[in-house]
């Protein structure tokens, strides 16, 4: 870790973001999670893990670190989970949506650890129609980013039962709007404290606005 951000910070500079992903994080000892953090942190890097908190607090209860950064995924797509092993739509996910943003809730009132929280979703044909309930409900939850991610089109062709090319940037940005209640710069944008932000697996393209109905 140390020799990777150590070259992160040689070609990238002295201050950037990095996150910390590789199978289940959260299945590390809390201690190498840290350590890990720690050593992103030493490189210059706000790190950003894909996990969940028993990194926050060491051993004998106190703060490992002032403010840390998460990315929770969340999509019925994922299967295996305990508690949710086949979910049959986005809906049911909300409660585990809710839990995990509370924590952090809790973290910050019960041991004064700032967070920053992103949610994060893959999109294809089977769920982009279930992306505005998504957003609307995301938005009244506290995370600070929404991020939807077109599914890409890799990988072995069996796991592919429809037309993945129909789930665009646009369409997808489109049901964004929708579950908003506004429309939104593709860009990203801040709506009622958190941000949203596409992201796009092919070459950027530049929408042009939609006119207002």
């Amino acid at each position: 870790m140390t020799e990777q951000m150590t070259l992160l910070r040689h070609l990238r500079g002295p201050r950037a973001h990095a996150q910390l992903i590789g199978g289940e994080v959260s299945l590390l000892p809390a201690q190498d999670h840290a350590a890990a953090l720690t050593a992103m942190r030493a490189a210059g890097r706000e790190p950003m893990s894909m996990t969940l908190l028993d990194v926050a607090l060491d051993r004998t209860g106190h703060p490992r670190f002032r403010k840390i950064s998460f990315s929770a995924h969340f999509a019925s797509l994922m299967r295996g989970r305990r508690g949710a092993p086949r979910p049959r739509n986005e809906a049911e996910l909300d409660p585990y949506r809710e839990r995990f943003a509370a924590m952090f809730t809790a973290l910050r009132k019960d041991h004064g650890i700032r967070s920053y929280i992103a949610h994060n979703m893959t999109v294809t044909p089977t769920n982009i129609d279930q992306v505005p309930d998504v957003t609307g409900f995301v938005l009244g939850v506290p995370f600070d980013m929404l991020s939807f991610q077109p599914a890409a089109y890799l990988g072995e062709d069996r796991r592919w039962g429809k037309d993945f090319s129909e789930v665009t940037i646009d369409a997808v940005w489109d049901r964004i709007e929708q579950g908003a209640g506004q429309l939104i710069p593709w860009q990203g944008h801040p709506v009622r404290g958190h941000t949203l932000q596409p992201h796009r697996t092919g070459p950027p393209v530049r929408r042009q606005p939609r006119a207002p109905d």
